[in-house]
């Protein structure tokens, strides 16, 4: 927005934010450093095993996997 000549006040009024931090981040060169990793699924440990019952039984549906997966990895 401010490459497009939008005024700092009118960028803070838009996004609801304070003129002081739409300062700050025109002003900087680097991207903000608050990034969080990427989190991994509840799935992921289970991920071999759902493979495995894909692959032995095509046709399962997901609702039966997870009946599965509760009666046999506690997976809640």
């Amino acid at each position: 927005m401010a490459a497009d000549g939008v005024s700092q006040r009118e960028i803070a009024r838009r996004l609801g934010i304070n003129r002081r931090t739409v300062r700050r981040l025109v002003e900087t060169v680097e991207p903000p450093r608050y990034e969080r990793p990427p989190l991994g699924s509840m799935l992921d440990p289970l991920e071999p095993v759902i493979c495995h019952l894909i692959e032995g039984w095509p046709q399962i549906k997901a609702p039966r996997v997870t009946e599965l997966l509760r009666e046999d990895y506690a997976y809640t």
